[in-house]
């Protein structure tokens, strides 16, 4: 399932929400595992994938990666440049 076809899961007449879940899951897992992220990061990440979000802002991220599409921001950083 695209990460973009989990938001139908919040449609009348969607799949199940465990479906969705499985696939949101799958997702995260898969970056984890691809991309040595700590796994529960691996789900905010794919959580704002999928719903469209452009940054996450977070001080225990690497700072400036480029996970699809989703840009990670340390908040606390000094010089920071707004998205």
């Amino acid at each position: 399932m695209h990460p973009r076809q989990a938001l139908d899961c919040r449609v009348a007449g969607a799949p199940r929400h465990d479906e969705c879940f499985g696939s949101w899951f799958h997702a995260a897992l898969d970056l984890h595992q691809t991309r040595s992220v700590a796994f529960f990061d691996a789900v905010i990440l794919v959580a704002a994938q999928t719903t469209g979000c452009a940054v996450v802002l977070s001080e225990d991220m690497n700072a400036g990666d480029m996970v699809g599409g989703v840009r990670i921001v340390n908040p606390f950083a000094q010089g920071i440049s707004p998205p």
